[in-house]
């Protein structure tokens, strides 16, 4: 008799369960459509091949400038950018596959998968440059892929914060079991959230947060744009596949085309992750000396650092970005 009971009250828990979750699914498919018709793309809808990409296009005139945001990123986030520039020439930003107002994809997140998204895409936008790439972090792995496979195309790049190739390796070197730590944090993290975001969890965790980081023009849509499980399953799609990518571009230098690397100037905080504060000096002093290197890509280089900015230079100084690019826009022009 009590175990019957047992039973009973097991199976009414998971009902219950069971109706949470519906309910939690509705509200989210619900709320996502909502916030589409709050925050509706700023650009175009463009199918390749059955991916939906989101591509917003401002300014004109040549060069063409093409914005490679890093992981987790989006248009949006060079507003203030792309604003700037589009006085002088023609800005793109668009969403890779799985981000922003783009659809997921359901082809590999593999280097050559998105730079070949990046160049068709372009070309179905009749925008084929001179282009002056711009990658920041780990859009600048695809910048530098981009330019190894269409160097016809490129008549400049500006490598903003890029990941460095042997980044990964320097971690593990400095301290194995906290470098396991860092990259195993963010693939969990993104993987339950993107199971809470099925069901609104991640949205309305979201709604409570402040979201600092951010710009305020748009922290709303950052809440409620970035909370959605492709959004988190793409990130861990993309990381997925760096170790590939950067096989890919050792070796590889861009020979005379021309290059500016933007740094930061306030080191990352790796101590969460279990680095002592004397590691993460370490950490911070291989980060720079690499991103110098990068200057080595071309034979025609200069190296800036952006003075009080962190890692999200497009946020912290927008100016020493516009600044740089515009420099390799009047000077092209004057050619």
């Amino acid at each position: 008799m009590a175990g019957k009971k047992i039973l009973n009250i097991t199976k009414l828990i998971i009902y219950i369960l069971i109706f949470i979750l519906l309910i939690g699914f509705i509200y989210e498919k619900q709320a996502e459509k909502q916030t589409l018709k709050k925050f509706p793309a700023p650009g175009e809808m463009v199918n390749l091949n059955g991916d939906i990409l989101h591509v917003n296009i401002k300014g004109e005139g040549s060069p063409i400038v093409v914005i490679e945001s890093g992981s987790g990123s989006w248009s949006i986030d060079w507003f203030k950018v792309q604003n700037t520039l589009s006085k002088y020439a023609t800005v793109v930003t668009y969403d890779r596959a799985g981000y922003g107002w783009s659809s997921r994809s359901s082809k590999p997140r593999t280097g050559d998968q998105i730079v070949n998204d990046l160049h068709d895409l372009l070309r179905a936008k009749d925008l084929k440059g001179p282009i002056i790439l711009v990658g920041h972090s780990l859009g600048g792995l695809y910048t530098r892929l981009y330019v190894q496979k269409f160097p016809d195309d490129i008549s400049g790049v500006v490598l903003i914060d890029s990941t460095p190739i042997d980044f990964n390796s320097k971690l593990s070197q400095i301290n194995p079991k906290s470098a396991h730590k860092f990259h195993k944090a963010s693939e969990q993290n993104n993987n339950i959230a993107a199971f809470l975001s099925r069901f609104g969890v991640t949205r309305i965790i979201a709604k409570s947060l402040e979201l600092n980081e951010f710009p305020t023009e748009i922290r709303e849509l950052k809440s409620e744009l970035a909370v959605q499980s492709k959004f988190y399953l793409t990130i861990n799609e993309e990381i997925n596949y760096t170790s590939q990518l950067k096989e890919k571009l050792q070796g590889k230098s861009f020979n005379d085309i021309p290059l500016t690397v933007i740094t930061h100037s306030k080191p990352t905080d790796f101590t969460k992750f279990g680095f002592t504060g004397e590691e993460n000096k370490t950490i911070e002093d291989h980060f720079q000396t690499m991103q110098r290197e990068l200057s080595n890509l071309s034979n025609d280089s200069s190296f800036v650092i952006a003075k009080n900015s962190g890692h999200n230079i497009m946020f912290e100084n927008p100016e020493i970005i516009t600044k740089e690019i515009k420099k390799m826009i009047i000077k092209q022009k004057l050619k």
